[in-house]
């Protein structure tokens, strides 16, 4: 029981870092992008230092981001495409600190945990169904509708073979909160039980 109250404190300690530091990392390229300091250095897509080494993992159609006239219109699209996408894994870390508290605290099998661990399946679900395919629109009208090289562009949502595994584990974890939720009704009978 040690090792599980340990393994409980670190992934605490973890799940806390990142509640920190994603929203920084998901709004500071949309604040730095464009922008001059005092000593005329740019921190812009072409070739400054934040964005140099991103730029090579991006999709083919958001390549253009260099040559792409960021007004502040299109620095707000781009954040909210970026908080679409990181909303559901941001929400999931809320939901599992809520667990592993619990679960430090020794209550493993609750009405509660089951709670949150089908909100973790839903969330999944909407991640798979309509975060990710939105966000990744946004990204290709931001990239499109703002190109000043290359005006042109397709506006498509996708829904395929990458958005299955998420769906898939979010069944999975709907069904095990069904399982935690009987097994918390078990659980009290136990515990009234004399």
């Amino acid at each position: 029981m040690n090792r599980f109250r340990a393994l409980n404190r670190i992934l605490l300690i973890i799940i806390n870092g990142l509640l920190i530091i994603i929203p920084f990392v998901t709004v500071l390229p949309w604040l730095l992008i464009n922008t001059y300091d005092s000593f005329g250095l740019a921190y812009t897509t072409d070739g400054g230092f934040i964005f140099e080494s991103f730029i090579k993992f991006l999709p083919l159609d958001l390549r253009d981001l260099p040559q792409i006239n960021w007004t502040l219109t299109s620095r707000t699209m781009a954040l909210l495409a970026s908080t679409i996408a990181i909303l559901p894994f941001f929400l999931s870390l809320i939901f599992l600190k809520k667990i592993f508290k619990n679960y430090g605290e020794g209550y493993i099998f609750t009405d509660e945990n089951s709670i949150l661990y089908r909100r973790l399946g839903v969330l999944l679900f909407v991640d798979a169904l309509l975060a990710k395919p939105i966000s990744k629109m946004l990204d290709v009208l931001i990239a499109g509708a703002f190109n000043s090289t290359n005006p042109s562009y397709s506006l498509h949502l996708e829904f395929g073979t990458p958005n299955l595994p998420n769906i898939f584990y979010g069944i999975i974890i709907i069904v095990i909160s069904w399982v935690m939720l009987e097994a918390s009704k078990i659980n009290e009978e136990i515990n009234y039980t004399v």
